[in-house]
């Protein structure tokens, strides 16, 4: 099973900021974490306040992202 999770940017509701996945598989029953995927990405529009808030980002992040070519 793989689990996704896409965050966008209020601004423009195509504007995805984040990505995370988690790949589960069950073993002996149990749920087992096999593999993790997590990124962030530059918005090309400006990020909303409450978006930055709620993924805990902020425009110095945002920044620093942009110039190491993220």
């Amino acid at each position: 099973m793989i689990i996704l999770d896409f965050e966008t940017n209020s601004t423009n509701k195509h504007d995805v900021i984040e990505v995370a996945t988690t790949k589960i598989e069950i073993e002996d029953g149990e749920y087992v974490v096999k593999d993790k995927f997590h990124r962030y990405y530059l918005s090309r529009y400006p990020v909303n306040s409450y978006s930055y808030e709620v993924h805990k980002l902020t425009p110095k992040m945002n920044f620093m992202r942009s110039q190491a070519g993220a």
